[in-house]
């Protein structure tokens, strides 16, 4: 038995549609909770415990569907990303995988539908894995204790200024800082504050990416569902 059967057979009890459109709605919703969730789970993460929490809380809707999947939910789990924020990392979004090309037809074929969304669960030791990654950090200077406290500081200073980064958000932020001193091979294992030395370049970056997304039209979420409900209009 799918996820998806799962949900209606142990939740909802029955499928009490009409059609299949719910259903599909469902299971597309299943497709952005997993990929939101990640591959990598950190420790402090129950990944299927937040698959039982929303399933627990649609129930009564009947079906899922991820508009309407309560940011309460991510939150619960102590997620940096903030609601009805738009982010620009690549880390925060969740895009297609790219076309492929099938030698039968001589075509380009795309093999999932179009969407941009994003990730609504980032917690901190994810980040800090991140961050970790990105700049080679050793693993005997790695200090979650110390470095979670250095990101609350970036977090004020970002605050101050955030009128300055054309309404980009603090985690965005944070990895543009990140991405920068990793290119400059920047160490920060004795301390992660040193990310803020590079604050200039990040706003910089902050003004390109939105500029060039507004221009695009690519400053706002389109999600994995839409052919569901255009289908069925």
């Amino acid at each position: 038995m799918n996820l998806t059967e799962f949900f209606f057979a142990n939740f909802v009890g029955e499928y009490r549609f009409n059609t299949e459109k719910e259903r599909e709605l469902t299971t597309k919703a299943i497709e952005y909770i997993r990929q939101t969730v990640g591959n990598e789970v950190p420790y402090d993460l129950n990944i299927r415990q937040i698959g039982v929490d929303i399933f627990q809380t649609m129930a009564s809707q009947g079906f899922i569907s991820i508009k309407t999947i309560p940011y309460d939910i991510f939150k619960k789990y102590n997620t940096m990303v903030e609601d009805k924020v738009f982010y620009y990392h690549p880390l925060l979004q969740m895009k297609p995988k790219m076309p492929v090309f099938d030698e039968e037809t001589m075509s380009v074929v795309s093999t999932e539908d179009n969407y941009l969304e994003i990730r609504r669960l980032l917690t901190v030791n994810q980040c800090l894995s991140y961050i970790y990654n990105k700049t080679n950090t050793n693993a005997s200077f790695m200090d979650i204790n110390r470095d979670t406290g250095a990101i609350q500081y970036i977090y004020k200073k970002y605050n101050n200024i955030k009128s300055d980064l054309y309404g980009i958000g603090f985690l965005d932020f944070l990895l543009f800082l990140t991405d920068i001193a990793a290119n400059k091979k920047q160490k920060v294992s004795s301390s992660l504050l040193s990310l803020y030395d590079n604050v200039e370049e990040a706003a910089d970056k902050a003004k390109f990416l939105t500029e060039t997304a507004k221009a695009y039209g690519y400053n706002k979420e389109l999600f994995r569902d839409e052919s569901v409900y255009e289908k069925y209009r």
